[in-house]
């Protein structure tokens, strides 16, 4: 692992110890983190324990078990069907019913994609382990990979990467704009 490479910028300097950090994680129910602190580098201790103190500064640890506590109690509340959605005059749908309002959603997501309003995120979902391959299946038919799996010899990631730049492309159109992404 190259640690360097993380977006993570920890504003500390390690400060505290295992002795510390570990009776801090007790009080607030979160030793487990600290379970593998034998197995990490120095580098790793490091980071984690800047990480911790960042936490404990900005959020303060003593606030992560209500905030867990309240998360889990909502859980079980939505699992007890206590909560309920919006109303129904708060709701649409994009199923025909409208053609009109669909026109009008589709147009103002056109400019807020044309804006640079909008991002899109594209998930692997797991390995490909059951199709015979240690890379994530959004990588399958990559030159990295160099196995063939759809006919155009194109990864997943690379058929979304080029909708999606296609959809840019057509709300720069839609948005009369001249410059492309």
């Amino acid at each position: 692992r190259d640690l360097k490479r993380t977006a993570y910028e920890p504003r500390a300097p390690r400060t505290m110890g295992f002795e510390e950090l570990s009776a801090k994680l007790e009080a607030v129910g979160q030793a487990h983190v600290l379970e593998h602190w034998e197995s990490l580098s120095d580098e790793e201790k490091d980071l984690l324990e800047r990480q911790i103190y960042d936490i404990d500064s900005v959020v303060g640890l003593q606030t992560l078990r209500p905030m867990f506590d309240e998360a889990l109690a909502m859980n079980d509340l939505q699992r007890e069907g206590e909560i309920e959605g919006p109303p129904e005059e708060w709701t649409a749908y994009a199923d025909g019913r409208n053609p009109d309002d669909e026109l009008r959603w589709e147009g103002l997501g056109m400019e807020l994609i044309a804006q640079g309003k909008c991002a899109a995120c594209v998930l692997a979902g797991g390995m490909g382990t059951r199709l015979g391959t240690s890379f994530p299946k959004g990588m399958l038919g990559s030159s990295e990979v160099e196995e063939k799996f759809l006919p155009s010899q194109k990864s997943l990631f690379q058929i979304y990467a080029e909708r999606i730049l296609a959809m840019q492309r057509r709300a720069q159109k839609h948005a009369g704009l001249e410059e492309e992404p």
